[in-house]
């Protein structure tokens, strides 16, 4: 191999010297080390064989949901170089493609994350260009930073999700936002998430501070601060042409990246912490003829018809408050009537805005710590949203919200082959993710239960005190094992047993069970083994057909060694991964409809009937036209 190398460095080197006398040129000469690293691989090559997708992939028998409202049953779904080819009834799968097994099996389309915040360096304060406020960096893009990490990717995956649309987590005028999708690369020299669109919108928030210190503190500073950057992001460029027409007459403007950035138009992604924001941001965009999408904050429902009458998109999270303390008198005079009804009320927001006709879409973001996405939106949808109108607000609308339907949100062929396959329904109350598709890369997130090892071994060993079985059966991390004992009668009551009863088995729980191919190891309490035996047994166990071998090391190097038989069993072990009641069952909470005006104490039912008011008599200063109008009347 040595020979080798240096032939083929000495073969270089004459071709080199060759191609130099050509161009009359002179050539260096180079040692073995420096045309060694020339020609060296741009990164490390993986350890072991090289594996290769042929990325042609048929999922069969599954029911597939081919968009909110729409299934074909028994389907099977072809892949090919990422994109969905077909999706039709049967399952029979083309020869050639890899096959997947999905029977009984339900299959959704990718969930799109429409807000994840993400950490973005901030603009050197001390380059040219940029902006005299630390808060308003709006030249930078989300992608200039490291965006999500790996570990964050796989989170997201492992709840259904496979695209994300990034946005700078600080700041006012925060930057650009960015559309990513959310598999993991197949090579070690591209470790970057794919871009689906590297620029989307401007990102802005009425957060006070941000970047760094000062200026503004407050709520009112912020939107001071928003309303002068982009009223000087209309003049700047009028200031630029008016420089370049007449350099003596106008001196030309400051360089400023934010101003460019902003000047160039387009949708701000405004962030409200409450509806009142929501309100005031969409002040701002009127203001400026500014298209604007807007991140709720679960609180819409305080101010319905005003957010409904803005007719624009708005993401909003499945945070509800925590549960009022009402344990003392002192707590329930801490809590004002306006909290009780909110908190009664939060989880119907979602399908409150959804009958108002707004456009939403739902972010698994914003959550307080403790809570839980799916169970908050069970939640939603046990106060009367439908599972499909749920479906919608994470597929269709924030596919159509972001300008990506026309390769996600939906299942149909031409499209790309992001999906979700569930053991169940995804809105079930404990549903089982199996796998998530991003663009014709699968990844596994709960493997299927192992029932090859599932059932009841007798042990039998030497100097066993009682009768020994093992239980094992699959879980949703693997498997789960169990020593069963005969149980023993209190004191007092051994008398009263007879032949037909018997005190209760005893049952003894194993932990870190670890499967690799034929053989199994976990850990119990060692008295399994031996009354008089103390700690934990290390236990190893190998299968061969309805036989296993196992050796359990005990304290003091001591090991018992045993064999254990398959027993025969009748009817097939209950699937402990379906929910224990049925989503038909489910008992609707008892919410008022009506929401009053506004929410909280001394509201009305509905908004007071308005009446014309008449001013008359009076000497009316109007600043027209008209002048000063003597013994007038205004009519209001």
């Amino acid at each position: 191999m040595l020979n080798i190398l240096i032939s083929g460095a000495a073969s270089i080197g004459r071709s080199l010297s060759h191609l130099a006398r050509l161009r009359n040129a002179v050539v260096l000469p180079c040692s073995l080390a420096a045309v060694a690293t020339a020609a060296a691989q741009p990164f490390e090559p993986t350890n072991g064989p090289r594996q290769v997708d042929p990325g042609w992939h048929a999922i069969t028998g599954a029911t597939v949901i081919t968009r909110p409202g729409e299934s074909v049953e028994n389907a099977t779904i072809v892949v090919r170089a990422g994109v969905i080819v077909s999706i039709q009834p049967g399952t029979e799968a083309p020869a050639g493609a890899r096959v997947w097994d999905a029977s009984g099996l339900t299959i959704y389309p990718g969930l799109i994350e429409s807000f994840a915040e993400v950490s973005v360096p901030a603009p050197d304060a001390s380059a040219p260009g940029t902006h005299w406020n630390t808060s308003v960096a709006a030249q930078r893009s989300v992608l200039d930073g490291e965006g999500l990490s790996s570990s964050d990717r796989q989170r997201l995956r492992a709840m259904g999700f496979v695209v994300a649309h990034l946005t700078p987590n600080d700041g006012l005028l925060r930057g650009r936002t960015a559309v990513v999708a959310l598999g993991e690369s197949a090579t070690v020299s591209d470790p970057t998430a794919r871009v689906i669109n590297r620029s989307l919108w401007h990102s802005a928030s009425l957060r006070s501070g941000g970047l760094g210190e000062g200026y503004p503190r407050s709520k009112m500073g912020a939107i001071a601060l928003i309303r002068q950057t982009l009223a000087d992001a209309q003049w700047w460029p009028q200031a630029v042409e008016a420089h370049e027409q007449d350099p003596q007459l106008f001196g030309r403007p400051a360089p400023s990246d934010a101003l460019a950035t902003l000047s160039q138009g387009g949708a701000i992604f405004f962030i409200a912490d409450d509806e009142l924001d929501l309100l005031r941001t969409a002040g701002l965009a009127s203001e400026f003829d500014r298209e604007a999408v807007f991140v709720g904050s679960g609180t819409e429902l305080r101010r319905l018809d005003a957010i409904a009458a803005l007719d624009r998109p708005v993401i909003v999270p499945v945070s509800f408050p925590q549960r009022p303390r009402v344990e003392s008198i002192s707590d329930q005079n801490a809590v004002s009537l306006r909290d009780l009804m909110f908190w009664e009320q939060a989880p119907t927001n979602l399908r409150r805005l959804h009958q108002a006709g707004v456009q939403t879409a739902i972010t698994s973001s914003r959550l307080r710590r403790g809570e839980n996405f799916w169970d908050n939106l069970r939640s939603a949808i046990d106060h009367g949203l439908s599972p499909d109108d749920a479906l919608a607000m994470l597929t269709t609308v924030p596919a159509e919200i972001l300008g990506i339907s026309g390769r996600y949100g939906t299942l149909e062929p031409g499209k790309q082959a992001s999906f979700v396959v569930v053991d169940g329904s995804l809105f079930d109350k404990s549903p089982t993710i199996r796998a998530v598709w991003t663009d014709g890369q699968r990844h596994e997130i709960n493997a299927a239960p192992d029932r090859t090892l599932s059932g009841e071994y007798e042990l039998s060993f030497e100097r066993a005190p009682r009768p020994i079985s093992l239980r094992i059966e699959p879980d949703r991390r693997g498997l789960k094992a169990t020593f069963v004992m005969p149980g023993e009668a209190a004191e007092g009551e051994a008398d009263e047993q007879d032949d037909q009863s018997q005190p209760k088995p005893r049952e003894v729980p194993t932990r870190n069970v670890e499967r690799n191919g034929d053989r199994l190891s976990l850990l119990v309490d060692a008295s399994v083994f031996g009354e008089d035996e103390t700690g934990t047994a290390t236990v190893r166990l190998s299968f061969d057909g309805e036989r296993m071998l196992g050796i359990a090391r005990l304290t003091g190097s001591r090991e018992v060694r045993f064999e254990a038989q398959r027993q025969a069993t009748g009817a097939d072990e209950p699937d402990t991964d379906k929910p224990d009641k049925p989503d038909d069952q489910r008992k609707t909470p008892e919410v008022p409809e009506q929401l009053s005006l506004p929410l909280g104490a001394f509201a009305y039912s509905e908004p007071p009937r308005q009446e014309p008011v008449v001013i008359h008599n009076a000497t009316i200063w109007t600043n027209t036209d008209q002048g000063i109008i003597e013994n007038g009347y205004i009519v209001f």
